[in-house]
């Protein structure tokens, strides 16, 4: 199985139109640039701990709703997650993942946690945010939410059957 790889290049799935679920190992170190790009059929991606990075155009063009990205990844290059027109949220569970300018499509929700990089994303590009309020949110949760507002005030969600907290 892919447990076992240590290297996955550049391009490496780009345009495979009969992807649907990708499931990569931290082993790899590094999700290449346009590892998935063009993959429009692929409805899952899951990134394991010990993954660093995520190189530009990663997933671009992908049909991923949900990307959970460990607190093992340091940084997420331009353009990683852009155009994923499925795409509805992005879970940041480093508080100081390192995040390029236009990482995600405009108006997608990020979730992470308050005093983050993705919290300071958020302001400069405008996102819709959703904040984390245990340190030690688990990797494998899907952060959904369950209330919403229009009035500006804060509405306090839960996070799946966990019942971790969320402000939003």
């Amino acid at each position: 199985g892919l447990e076992q790889l240590q290297y996955a290049g550049e391009y490496a799935f780009a345009e495979c139109l009969s992807l649907t679920q990708l499931d990569l190992p931290g082993s790899i170190g590094i999700i290449s640039e346009g590892m998935a790009i063009g993959c429009e059929n692929l409805a899952e991606v899951n990134i394991s701990e010990g993954i660093k990075g995520i190189e530009s155009d990663a997933f671009i063009f992908s049909g991923v709703t949900l990307f959970n990205i460990p607190k093992s990844v340091e940084y997420i290059e331009i353009g990683a997650f852009a155009e994923c027109d499925n795409l509805e949220k992005i879970i940041i569970n480093n508080k100081e993942c390192e995040l390029h300018e236009e990482f995600v499509s405009a108006g997608t929700l990020i979730c992470g946690y308050e005093d983050s990089t993705a919290y300071e994303y958020t302001l400069i590009y405008g996102h819709p945010f959703e904040v984390l309020d245990k340190a030690d949110f688990p990797a494998t949760s899907t952060c959904t939410q369950t209330t919403t507002t229009t009035t500006g005030t804060t509405t306090t969600t839960t996070c799946g059957d966990d019942g971790i907290r969320i402000s939003t």
